[in-house]
């Protein structure tokens, strides 16, 4: 057992990647997040990546990161197809 060593996968800006909920991939997502860029207005935290959204395999998905202060609700990915949200490092998986 190895202890003090922190695993965790780092997703390149630029790179498509597969967002996971509740383990299923639910779209395809180009990553363009920099650590400490504002999103919605609040600055992206370690763990997170500003994603956008292109390709959707379950468009009624939920977002983790809704953002209900704008005119036009973002709640589920078909709302957010062609633009950016937020998501999670831990349920990212790159897609080769």
């Amino acid at each position: 057992m190895v202890h003090g060593c922190n695993l965790f996968i780092q997703f390149a800006i630029g790179k498509m990647v597969f967002l996971l909920n509740k383990r299923t991939p639910t779209t395809s997502v180009v990553v363009s997040r920099v650590l400490g860029d504002l999103f919605h207005g609040k600055e992206i935290v370690d763990g997170a990546y500003k994603v956008e959204v292109q390709g959707l395999m379950l468009p009624n998905a939920p977002l983790p990161f809704p953002n209900h202060n704008n005119s036009l609700a973002q709640l589920l990915f078909e709302q957010v197809c062609g633009q950016f949200t937020l998501w999670e490092s831990a349920m990212m998986q790159k897609t080769s």
